[in-house]
């Protein structure tokens, strides 16, 4: 299957296959799935879960006219999960030296190269907010 959308949506489903280990047919098929069921979810007015990053609730304010013909205005609600919550958490007590990299649940899951490769890119992103500071 050919990747379809923008490059921030290309480059989501690339970041994912590299983390993950799975094909990109295999992640664009369940985003394709999420969609449908936010969709039916849409329709019954329930919120939608996504399993480790939260619910979320899409409310329908009417169409709006744009340059492209009128389009659908939507207002989402977002709840995140207690895992994004405590993830977050920790990476900002871990920017702020408050904590160690390991402290951070989603790292600790990883496997060991997935785990340096994470811990790279974190550690440039604290770095960066050091040399801020």
């Amino acid at each position: 299957m050919r990747l379809t959308g923008n490059k921030f949506e290309q480059d989501t489903i690339e970041n994912l296959r590299n983390i993950s280990g799975q094909n990109v047919e295999r992640i664009s098929m369940v985003f394709q799935a999420l969609g449908k069921l936010i969709l039916m979810n849409y329709s019954e007015g329930k919120p939608t879960v996504v399993p480790y990053l939260g619910s979320l609730l899409i409310k329908n304010n009417g169409d709006v006219k744009t340059d492209k013909g009128m389009v659908c205005d939507l207002e989402i609600f977002f709840s995140p999960s207690d895992d994004i919550k405590e993830n977050i958490g920790v990476y900002e007590d871990y920017l702020k030296g408050n904590a160690q990299i390991m402290d951070i649940p989603f790292i600790r899951t990883l496997d060991k190269d997935d785990r340096v490769t994470i811990k790279n890119n974190l550690t440039s992103t604290r770095e960066e907010v050091d040399r801020q500071l």
